[in-house]
């Protein structure tokens, strides 16, 4: 099965980090991006699951993210690395290998 890229903006919201998909309109929160990045994995993984379930294709009937997201995507000029891991799934479903492209939306503009 190939693998997808999937596009994320990640911003910061307080003290949180926000990860928002482009081409689905799937959201995660959490403390750290190391953290950010296993919870926005296990929402799209949750998500194909139950789509699969229903007997439908992996993310079937998401919408892409709200414009302003992509805007947001188009303007950042940082890639975050995210360790490359493997989706685990249970096993009656066979969910693609999801690669994740990370970008930081930062809109305070940083000083040299």
């Amino acid at each position: 099965m190939e693998s997808q890229v999937l596009s994320a903006v990640v911003y910061r919201d307080g003290d949180l980090w926000i990860a928002q998909g482009l081409e689905y309109d799937i959201c995660a929160q959490a403390r750290t991006f190391p953290q950010l990045h296993t919870a926005f994995l296990e929402v799209i993984v949750a998500n194909a699951a139950v789509c699969l379930e229903l007997g439908r294709e992996p993310l079937e009937g998401i919408d892409p993210a709200p414009q302003r997201f992509w805007n947001m995507y188009r303007e950042a000029r940082i890639r975050l690395q995210a360790e490359r891991e493997p989706v685990r799934a249970p096993k009656p479903f066979r969910i693609p290998s999801y690669l994740l492209d990370y970008k930081l939306f930062d809109p305070v503009p940083m000083h040299a």
